[in-house]
């Protein structure tokens, strides 16, 4: 057992030290061995450089030294005496450099140290070294003023360039400079939605709150994709008051949030303004919108309480229950509202009563399907509904008609995965699928067909996995769903 002696003196010394994960190990030793402590703070702390300058020697200051207090960027203190020992040969052997390194990160092997505030160097110099010092460093500032600047940053991975703010970008850790990452959204921001590392052979993701501090100076560039990034516990929107129409970064945490700009509430689940006594999906007759998209999030506390967290659950657990793949999972989900096609969908449904019942079969009931395509085509289906290629004015059948005229949807949402382009994107539809039968090969024989949809499977499957419907309002726009895989 560890002496009550030996832990006050430890625990005395990691608080003065500010080391806290020691702090934290002492403390659940106290606390295992049931031990009364008492703590005597000291203004004293003890220089990070002694140890590596003087064989394992230590020193202590007083932490009211200004010029020996925090002068590594990470928290690292050196005392006058190790400042001067180590400032003096490296000046005389190297000249004022642009940028003096932390004697204990060096030691550590910790990258990018900086000793000096750099706004506070010169006044450093002076305390430590004296005059002479200081008006030969503020004449190499001066001289290499610009290249001061850009020697502070981080070396890019990908332009190889120290020239402009850099910013971790992907889980593998790579840097890449703000030009660099300018000039990749500029080139892709039409066509891409999940945006990839620049680094060859690097097929991961970049990091969205990355994108956004690289960015967000810029005004043109960061409203390009403003509204394609997702940041942790932000909804990045813009206000929906006409005369501000400013981007907004909304904390979900919260169900309001007040505009900065022209002070109006809004309600960070629509990013309507806040309609306080009614629910986001009434906002549609409210605000005589076609289509609403709600952002859902998962129930809190393990089981849904609201609306919008059973929705949630239904959409996870639709694709989760279709779903072979197992590295494939839910990452968000949007919910789609609009009470025109919700209309259209269930007058379609009274028709297929009817005709069932002349034939004595339930046609009523309803099935989750799958369908993938470019983002940028999910808000057209959302607010005007699907239409089928070849049939519709103004409508190809852009994937051709190999399983006959109709909109085409999947069984699961495997089959679906090879359309998703441009984003992890898919959407998750109620289908009534009526009737099934062949396939119809021609716009005369859909007008005359007897059945509703046609099931069918795609090459090398052994189940059923592609759905046609013959009619757009069998089909009903339901969930948005974001997905990713494990290893992401």
């Amino acid at each position: 057992m560890i002496s009550r002696e030996a832990l006050v003196a430890e625990l005395q010394e990691c608080i003065n030290q500010k080391d806290f994960t020691s702090i934290r190990r002492v403390i659940a030793d106290i606390i295992r061995y049931r031990v009364n402590v008492t703590i005597t703070p000291t203004d004293k702390v003890r220089c990070s450089s002694h140890f590596y300058l003087y064989q394992g020697m230590n020193n202590e200051f007083s932490k009211n030294d200004l010029y020996a207090s925090f002068m590594c960027s990470r928290g690292h203190r050196s005392c006058i005496e190790c400042l001067r020992s180590y400032l003096y040969p490296l000046i005389q052997k190297k000249g004022f450099m642009q940028r003096f390194e932390c004697i204990a990160c060096i030691n550590q092997h910790i990258p990018h140290s900086q000793l000096f505030d750099q706004n506070l160097q010169l006044e450093y110099i002076r305390h430590i070294l004296g005059n002479d010092a200081y008006e030969q460093l503020e004449r190499a500032l001066t001289i290499n003023e610009e290249e001061t600047k850009t020697d502070l940053y981080d070396q890019c991975a990908k332009c190889s360039l120290r020239q402009f703010p850099c910013q971790t970008a992907c889980v593998n850790g790579h840097k890449l400079c703000l030009q660099c990452v300018a000039d990749y959204i500029t080139d892709v921001h039409k066509s891409e939605e999940k945006f990839k590392c620049l680094i060859q052979g690097c097929n991961r993701k970049l990091f969205h709150d990355t994108i956004k501090k690289l960015l967000e100076p810029n005004e043109d560039l960061i409203s390009l994709v403003w509204n394609k990034l997702t940041i942790p516990n932000m909804r990045l929107s813009v206000c929906p008051n006409p005369q501000c129409n400013r981007r907004l970064e909304l904390d979900v945490r919260e169900f309001k949030e007040t505009c900065k700009y022209c002070g109006i509430i809004i309600c960070t689940r629509c990013t309507k303004a806040a309609h306080d006594g009614t629910s986001c999906y009434n906002q549609i007759e409210v605000l005589n919108t076609d289509a609403l998209f709600v952002d859902l999030e998962p129930p809190k506390h393990g089981y849904p309480r609201t609306i919008n967290e059973e929705e949630y659950i239904n959409a996870k657990y639709s694709f989760d229950q279709f779903i072979k793949q197992d590295d494939i999972l839910v990452k968000s989900v949007k919910l789609i509202v609009n009470r025109k096609l919700e209309e259209i969908f269930e007058q379609r449904r009274k028709q297929l009563i009817e005709e069932g019942k002349k034939e004595g079969e339930d046609w009523s009931k309803e099935k989750y399907v799958f369908h993938a395509s470019k983002y940028e085509n999910y808000e057209k289906i959302c607010r005007g509904g699907f239409k089928i290629g070849g049939i519709d004015p103004g409508f190809n059948a852009v994937n051709g008609v190999a399983h006959g005229f109709g909109v085409y949807t999947a069984t699961t949402p495997d089959f679906s995965l090879n359309y998703a382009k441009e984003g992890n994107w898919m959407m998750i539809c109620k289908a009534l699928p009526g009737k099934n039968g062949n396939k119809v090969n021609s716009p005369e024989e859909l007008m005359r067909a007897t059945h509703h949809s046609h099931l069918c499977r795609s090459p090398g499957t052994r189940y059923d996995d592609i759905q046609v419907f013959f009619t757009s309002a069998q089909v009903l726009p339901k969930y948005l769903v974001e997905f990713a895989s494990r290893r992401e």
